[in-house]
């Protein structure tokens, strides 16, 4: 249901101009549903299209996070739910490592942002996080022309040695690096 515009004697114009300020009151079960940059619209006069001009943040580098110590699973959990609710281009999913156990990789705009979202993790949280090395993604092109896209340097994600695929960043990060530096890679 959406809320006109009004004055506090309830009437008003019924629409927002310039520089004026309104609200939605929605029946969204999960936030995680509504996303920045979503199209609203009435049931009774749809849009023709959503509003295209917006983009989503795309995450640059990647870091595994999981809970140390007293911090249990859950609570970590929870706190990527409340974070992410004032941080639209932090991103997470589950993870698990056979050395650090159940957790999650984050994806982050930067190095910066990793250590900011690190830091509010533990100080507004309390908890305590062990983090591995970061990490950006890779496009990995087969031979046959299939392309996979890999946030996790395991060996596991990576393509069987000698299946002849080449690997490039998804950004094009690497190429301000001398060509040898990809030479070496296990799945050429």
């Amino acid at each position: 249901m959406a809320m006109r515009p009004c004055d506090e004697k309830g009437t008003g114009p019924g629409y927002l101009s310039a520089g004026e300020v309104g609200y939605m009151i929605a029946g969204i079960k999960k936030l995680s549903n509504a996303r920045i940059g979503d199209t609203s619209t009435e049931k009774n006069r749809p849009t023709e299209k959503a509003f295209s001009a917006f983009k989503e943040a795309k995450p640059m580098v990647f870091c595994g996070m999981f809970p140390a110590g007293e911090s249990g699973i859950e609570d970590l959990r929870d706190a990527l739910e409340k974070l992410r609710l004032n941080d639209a281009s932090f991103h997470y999913e589950s993870e698990n490592s056979p050395a650090l156990g159940r957790g999650f990789r984050g994806g982050f705009l930067g190095l910066l942002h990793r250590e900011i979202i690190q830091e509010r993790l533990e100080r507004e949280f309390n908890l305590n996080l062990i983090t591995t090395a970061p990490s950006v993604s890779l496009r990995i092109t087969e031979k046959d022309g299939q392309v996979m896209e890999i946030h996790n340097p395991s060996p596991r994600a990576m393509p069987p040695s000698g299946s002849g695929g080449k690997a490039r960043d998804c950004e094009g990060i690497g190429q301000a690096l001398p060509k040898k530096c990809f030479s070496r890679a296990p799945w050429r």
